[in-house]
């Protein structure tokens, strides 16, 4: 009984920690979609307008920059808050399974004496 009310405060804890964990993940993906998107924006400028035009160039190389900055701005957080959830719920489950361990010693130490 007090096995599965500890896995059941586990499995609340642990509800939304995939989706976190998917997000540090992905972040990071999108946003070499977006720079690999910008880099090609800059080839097609060299190939319209060649390379004499900065002006033209700098769109592409500023939106893969900025795709690739907003990726890891939301990359690192997640994944520093995703360790730091995953490690407070490691250790509540351990705590909350020493907890039913004791208990059951307890109950079985009253039984014999």
């Amino acid at each position: 009984m007090l096995e599965e009310s500890a896995a059941v405060v586990v499995y609340g804890m642990e509800r939304y920690l995939n989706a976190l964990g998917t997000v540090a993940l992905v972040a990071p993906m999108l946003g070499l979609i977006g720079a690999v998107l910008g880099i090609i924006d800059v080839f097609n400028d060299i190939r319209f307008h060649g390379t004499g035009d900065a002006n033209a160039l700098a769109g592409g190389i500023s939106e893969a920059l900025v795709t690739t900055a907003a990726g890891l701005i939301v990359a690192v957080p997640a994944t520093i808050m995703h360790r730091f959830f995953n490690g407070r719920i490691n250790d509540a489950d351990s705590d909350a399974r020493t907890g039913v361990a004791e208990t059951g010693r307890c109950a079985a130490r009253r039984s014999q004496g």
